[in-house]
């Protein structure tokens, strides 16, 4: 069969419901279809390029269009990794301590950390809290928590809490943040 009808047949078989993909499968039995669909809601990372790419799928509507969160393959974080392909990627089930070393790693190099300011993602409306200590805690493959007792959730859904930078400013600070020019008033 020509490579086109595969990935014709394929790409059908990743949109249907699971009756007609049951019946796609059937139909087609020379076609492996096992390998060609990440699991939604599973972390995967990419084994050819020394796991530098770490993705969380929250979408799987085509064989080439995946979406997610996670570390691209610079090692950054990003909120949105939309459409890869598998073509391009050898991805495989990331362990859960794999997972949390990345988050941990991340959430260290973002600031969180003891005696830091951050708005925490799952209650925001909980306002400003300052973190007591810096333990890091990753919980049921969901969320990264800090501090003991009154735990701040600063990773949740692939979004981040927001880190508040507290800084004193002078008078000659607040001027400038303001655009207060004593010259040019007088």
């Amino acid at each position: 069969m020509k490579t086109k009808r595969i990935e014709f047949i394929k790409s059908a078989w990743a949109e249907a419901c699971s009756e007609w993909k049951t019946k796609i499968e059937n139909e087609f039995t020379n076609i492996d279809f096992s390998n060609d669909v990440l699991e939604v809601g599973v972390w995967y990372k990419d084994t050819e390029r020394d796991y530098k790419r770490l993705v969380f799928i929250t979408d799987n509507s085509g064989i080439n269009n995946y979406k997610g969160y996670g570390f691209n393959n610079d090692r950054a974080w990003c909120d949105d990794i939309l459409g890869f392909s598998l073509d391009d990627y050898q991805l495989t089930k990331a362990t859960t301590e794999e997972v949390e070393t990345a988050l941990i790693k991340e959430a260290k190099k973002r600031g969180f950390k003891e005696g830091a300011a951050c708005i925490s993602v799952a209650f925001p409306l909980d306002g400003i809290k300052t973190i007591e200590n810096s333990i890091i805690e990753w919980h049921g493959n969901k969320a990264l928590f800090i501090g003991n007792g009154m735990q701040i959730t600063i990773f949740e859904k692939g979004k981040w809490a927001t880190i508040i930078t507290k800084k004193k400013m002078t008078v000659s600070d607040v001027e400038k943040e303001l655009g207060y020019d004593k010259e040019r008033i007088k």
